[in-house]
């Protein structure tokens, strides 16, 4: 009698699917009527578009900083040139659609393959994919350690900002060199393997990536802020509420890079930020903001492709 095998990896893919499906369905059916009431002014389709504008702007950093990456390890080798800006964003604004693939990687092996075209060390551009996601989660972490507190009424509580600058700390000395390289190494071991890539040609992080850190959580804040504009183009906006939007904001995001098996967090971000927001406004408005995020943010990203072509092709300086 052959034994029945659960594949968890598949069932855990697939119930997180149906659930995010059947939250998503719910509360669209239970609110239909106050999204489809919903009119966008023409001051609102004004803020929609400087939401568009941030939002490629976002996009064109992240490319910025994945190149930093790659010249941080370039510096480690013995290259007498660097890689140079536009081909990195062109790469990465060129790759980043096929996130929404199944799968979730094929914007990953797009860059991987782009680096191994002009000869880059495979382990420096796997380092660089590998290092640039965990930079934009830990990034994620700050904006919602940091805001938390000021998202709460009792802002001047002792504990609670005890706990907020523990941690920051927790999470700032967790990307420190001698802790970041052995995650790496942890993560990128299969990888690594299934590259053929062999360890010692994987080269260390020798500073603390203070530089890149700063840079995706200027990302980070760049799409919340695309996020908010979108809010305001529905709502008006409070001040006091912009602490638990970035918060909450941040949360999904990071939930939505960091879940497997739901292509460019598709479902799971809109359920966690209607789940997160759901006291600061009605459901079928908040369906309707993160509905047009998707959108924007989508439609930014698409724009970003197509400019990506007008960029140069060269890869290296001179």
């Amino acid at each position: 009698m052959s034994k029945f095998r659960v594949n968890w990896p598949q069932f855990l893919r697939w119930g997180l699917i149906g659930a995010v499906l059947f939250f998503l369905g719910r509360t669209l059916w239970q609110n239909w009527q106050t999204v489809a009431s919903i009119r966008i002014t023409t001051s609102g389709w004004g803020l929609l578009t400087i939401g568009l504008a941030i939002s490629l702007l976002a996009h064109c950093l992240a490319g910025a900083i994945w190149t930093d990456i790659l010249r941080m390890f370039q510096t480690q080798q013995s290259e007498s040139t660097s890689i140079t800006s536009p081909w990195g964003i062109k790469i990465y604004l060129t790759t980043n659609l096929a996130k929404y693939l199944p799968g979730n990687v094929w914007h990953f092996y797009g860059r991987f393959n782009a680096c191994k075209q002009i000869n880059i060390p495979a382990g420096n551009a796997l380092l660089s994919i590998l290092l640039e996601p965990l930079l934009m989660a830990v990034s994620g972490l700050v904006v919602v350690i940091a805001a938390i507190p000021f998202s709460q009424a009792n802002v001047q509580s002792p504990a609670l900002l005890a706990a907020q600058f523990l941690g920051l700390g927790a999470v700032l000395v967790g990307i420190h060199p001698k802790i970041l390289n052995r995650v790496l190494r942890q993560v990128g071991g299969a990888k690594r393997k299934r590259l053929a890539i062999a360890p010692e040609n994987i080269p260390q992080l020798q500073h603390y990536p203070i530089r890149a850190l700063m840079g995706e959580l200027g990302f980070v804040l760049l799409r919340g802020t695309g996020f908010v504009i979108t809010w305001s183009s529905i709502h008006r906006l409070e001040l006091h509420q912009l602490p638990i939007i970035y918060s909450s904001f941040a949360i999904a995001w990071l939930l939505g890079l960091v879940v497997p098996g739901l292509p460019g967090g598709i479902g799971l971000f809109e359920a966690v930020t209607i789940a997160l927001l759901n006291n600061q406004l009605s459901t079928g408005e908040l369906l309707a903001i993160v509905a047009l995020y998707r959108v924007v943010n989508t439609l930014a990203e698409t724009i970003g492709a197509g400019f990506a072509q007008l960029l140069p092709q060269s890869q290296r300086l001179n």
